[in-house]
């Protein structure tokens, strides 16, 4: 099974909040990823594909939280566990406890019975009340995937309540979403140990596209023997091109987690951040320090100048990608199969131009 977590666990082994990873079965670069949401801050115009439209697919939400918090004793926290037992073995790793039990327990004082979590998840109820918006954009980008990819089966999605436990479970037939992360600026709390540029991207928006650059790697066929930045840079702007096709009319700041004025930035001097790659040498640098510089999630780009936002490498890639996919005439899965990243270069022709 795939699987994804990016977490902060509190509660239920531990009374700190303490920052983890786990990735299994998928590259370090999804974590990069993760912090890549979306602000509804610009428009765009898009088109909707008619045929799209038509396709016919099952989106399944269950609020899983309500059921939690409605629990009256560790023996109903323990039905519930058994009832969502993906949920339990996957999103609260029910396995690493000795047996169901001794979870609910730790559920029912640390999380449904305390005042604060129960503060929390007042604040989740009234921001998701209506969870219709995140509903409709599963909707649109599972029409999307089931028109380029027909074996595409919807996964599961399950909401959820954890006292900043775990912010999302991804695997290829299920979906846990820790609602609390996502509560936005009007949040009463908030995950410790996130800096600030990466905190501000946690918002309702952004589960959606989160998940689509997760899926994106089931897609993405890579040369795992070509280590250049090159490569890593086309190989990343691949999964955004992924999450850009797949939910059309999310601007492109949404897609690389990048401020309205971070997007101003970077395309009135993407000639210059260009050349400042071709002149340095940088595109068949194999040296993993030197390619974090680019790729890396970090606030600013010193080396590049006090404009250029992190990840300037991810955001070349994704143009050299969009150029490729336009001059070549292809299809979406036609770039996603491509492993070539100086054939993908060259056929791009991609010559940019400050705007």
């Amino acid at each position: 099974m795939r699987t994804y977590i990016f977490t902060i666990r509190s509660g239920l082994k531990s009374k700190n909040l303490i920052v983890f990873l786990c990735i299994t079965n998928m590259r370090l670069y999804i974590y990069i990823s993760v912090c890549v949401f979306f602000c509804f801050c610009e428009k765009k115009k898009c088109t909707v594909n008619e045929t799209v439209d038509t396709i016919s697919v099952k989106v399944s939400i269950e609020r899983a939280e309500q059921s939690l918090f409605s629990c009256k004793s560790t023996g109903e926290v323990v039905s519930f566990l058994q009832k969502y037992r993906d949920v339990s073995d996957y999103y609260l790793d029910a396995t690493e406890y000795p047996h169901d039990s001794a979870l609910a327990r730790i559920l029912f004082q640390d999380v449904i019975t305390n005042v604060y979590i129960d503060s929390l998840y007042k604040d989740v109820h009234r921001k998701f009340a209506n969870f219709e918006p995140i509903k409709r954009q599963f909707e649109s980008a599972f029409k999307n995937i089931k028109y380029y990819y027909p074996d595409f089966v919807p996964p599961r999605i399950v909401t959820f309540v954890s006292g900043f436990y775990k912010d999302v479970y991804f695997s290829d037939s299920l979906i846990v979403i820790g609602l609390e992360y996502f509560i936005g600026k009007d949040a009463k709390y908030f995950p410790n140990d996130r800096p600030f540029y990466i905190q501000r991207r946690f918002k309702p928006e952004y589960i959606v596209p989160l998940w689509l650059l997760f899926l994106s790697q089931q897609y993405n066929s890579e040369n795992f023997d070509d280590n250049t930045l090159l490569n890593e840079m086309v190989s990343r702007g691949k999964s955004y091109y992924f999450a850009q096709t797949m939910l059309p009319c999310a601007a492109d700041s949404i897609l690389i987690g990048y401020t309205s004025q971070e997007m101003r930035d970077v395309k009135e001097n993407q000639e210059i951040i260009w050349a400042n790659f071709v002149q340095n040498n940088l595109l068949y640098e194999t040296s993993h320090f030197t390619k974090q510089k680019f790729i890396g999630e970090r606030p600013k780009i010193a080396e590049m100048g006090e404009k250029c936002p992190g990840r300037i490498a991810e955001w070349i890639g994704w143009e050299i990608i969009n150029a490729y996919s336009h001059t070549a005439t292809l299809s979406p899965p036609d770039v996603m199969k491509e492993t070539n990243a100086k054939k993908i270069l060259t056929l791009s022709k991609y010559q940019p131009e400050d705007k």
